[in-house]
C-alpha cells in the first residue's frame, strides 16, 4: 500500500513544500548578510570618529567629516561674537550695515503694528479693537441674540415710560334725595333719622 501521508497538504515529504523551506532559508541568509554589512559600515563609521577626534590640529579641523547635527554641539553664536568685535573696536561700522540696520527696524515696526489688533470678548459682543486710528468694528449686529436683547430692551423703556402713576383717592359719594327718603321722612322722625343715619344709609356702606 501507498504512503497515504503523500496525499496531504501539510506533508513535508512533498516537492512543494520543500520548496518553501528552501526559499524562506534563503531569504534569512541574505538579511543575515545585509546586517552583517550594515555593521561593518557602523564599525567603520565609529573608527573614523575616534580618529577625528584624536587629531588636534587646526589645519585638519575642517577636514573633519560632517554629520548634519553639528548645529546640536554648537554653543557659540556668530551673532554674538560679532557684536562683540564691533564693540572692541576690531570691526568698523560702515554706512552699509547702518542701512541694513535701519531696514529691519522698519520691517520689526511694520509686523509689530500688524500684531496690535487683539480681541476682546464681552458675553455676546466680540469687537476686534487696535491702537491705530482705525474705528472698532462692531460684530454683534450679525449675532441674533444680541438683537433679541436690544429689542427687549427698547420694550422695556417705552414701558416705563408709558406707564402713568395713579392716584389712589376714592371717589365720594353722595346721597340721593329721591322718593324713598321723602317716604322715611313722612313718618316719624325717630325712624326716618334712624334709616337716613350714616351707619345704616346703604350710600355710606359703598
Amino acid at each position: 500500500m501507498s504512503d497515504l501521508n503523500l496525499l496531504k497538504s501539510w506533508n513535508p515529504k512533498l516537492v512543494k513544500n520543500r520548496k518553501k523551506v528552501w526559499e524562506a532559508q534563503q531569504q534569512l541568509v541574505e538579511e543575515n548578510k545585509k546586517i552583517k554589512e550594515r555593521q561593518k559600515e557602523i564599525e567603520k563609521e565609529r573608527e573614523l570618529d575616534r580618529y577625528s577626534s584624536l587629531i588636534r590640529d587646526e589645519d585638519q579641523k575642517n577636514v573633519k567629516r560632517k554629520t548634519g547635527l553639528e548645529w546640536m554641539y554648537d554653543n557659540t553664536s556668530t551673532a554674538l561674537t560679532e557684536n562683540v568685535d564691533y564693540l572692541l573696536g576690531k570691526k568698523e561700522i560702515t554706512d552699509t550695515l547702518l542701512d541694513l540696520s535701519g531696514n529691519n527696524n522698519k520691517s520689526e515696526k511694520s509686523e509689530n503694528q500688524k500684531q496690535t489688533i487683539r480681541k476682546h470678548y464681552q458675553g455676546i459682543e466680540d469687537v476686534i479693537c487696535s491702537k491705530t486710528n482705525h474705528k472698532n468694528v462692531d460684530l454683534s449686529s450679525d449675532d441674533p441674540m444680541a438683537k433679541f436683547k436690544a429689542a427687549k430692551q427698547a420694550h422695556l423703556k417705552t414701558l416705563k415710560q408709558n406707564i402713568q402713576p395713579t392716584s389712589h383717592e376714592y371717589p365720594v359719594h353722595k346721597p340721593l334725595r329721591g322718593a324713598n327718603s321723602k317716604r322715611y321722612d313722612s313718618g316719624n322722625g325717630s325712624r326716618s333719622n334712624y334709616k337716613n343715619s350714616r351707619y345704616n344709609n346703604k350710600y355710606y356702606r359703598s
